[in-house]
């Protein structure tokens, strides 16, 4: 399919057409017209789906698919005990990506990437490096290349860079939670967060981090 679409980008009667996200009006719309969701959950797919009309239908999709969406009083939400979590054909879009972008870069890189998505969306890179010192991880300068040359981060200033989308970071935390050193990642993560100079403010990520390591 990729030498398909190649040689029909190249054709002379041909143009490429970069078609971005929804405008934020017209999010609420495309939710709203799949279904009635409660407000908050609404809201929710528009900032998770980052106003990408494939991945808000496949996210829905998937929720009424496995019958995880009950009546609410304001519409449809999710069923008690039922957690937000990336689909199955998502984090598979998403997980081949990756593996194209870090084809060939070390160990350490794949594992640095990962925790660079327990990190979050946005990525301050100060603590991102701590982190990786912690547990040992070199990053090299190859890692950041490639993945800006795939298109799965953006450099937004010196000292961060985020992930083009935040089901990026959602599909890493999730490989990462089925590997080996899941439990060693949440508790670096521990250890940095209670570094912070306002540590009160990251009790609930604290919390979060420990319950995870304990899973394991």
């Amino acid at each position: 399919i990729g030498r398909v679409v190649k040689s029909l980008w190249e054709h002379k009667l041909c143009r490429k057409i970069d078609i971005g996200a929804l405008p934020k009006e017209q999010r609420g719309m495309l939710v709203n017209e799949l279904l009635t969701l409660e407000p908050g959950l609404a809201g929710e797919v528009e900032k998770r789906t980052g106003g990408n009309p494939l991945y808000t239908m496949q996210l829905v999709g998937d929720w009424v698919a496995r019958g995880h969406l009950v009546q609410g009083n304001n519409g449809y939400r999710l069923k008690d005990g039922v957690r937000f979590e990336l689909p199955d054909s998502l984090h598979q879009l998403w997980e081949q990506r990756i593996s194209r972008a870090t084809r060939g870069l070390s160990k350490d890189d794949k594992q640095a990437l990962e925790l660079a998505g327990l990190l979050g969306q946005e990525v301050h890179i100060p603590s991102w490096r701590r982190l990786c010192q912690k547990l040992g991880i070199s990053i090299s300068d190859d890692l950041i290349k490639a993945l800006v040359a795939a298109g799965l981060v953006e450099i937004r200033e010196v000292v961060h860079w985020s992930f083009v989308h935040a089901m990026v970071s959602e599909s890493l935390v999730r490989a990462a939670s089925e590997g080996e050193s899941w439990a060693d990642y949440n508790l670096a993560c521990v250890e940095l967060l209670t570094e912070s100079d306002n540590e009160e403010a990251e009790s609930a990520r604290i919390g979060r981090h420990l319950a995870a390591a304990k899973q394991c």
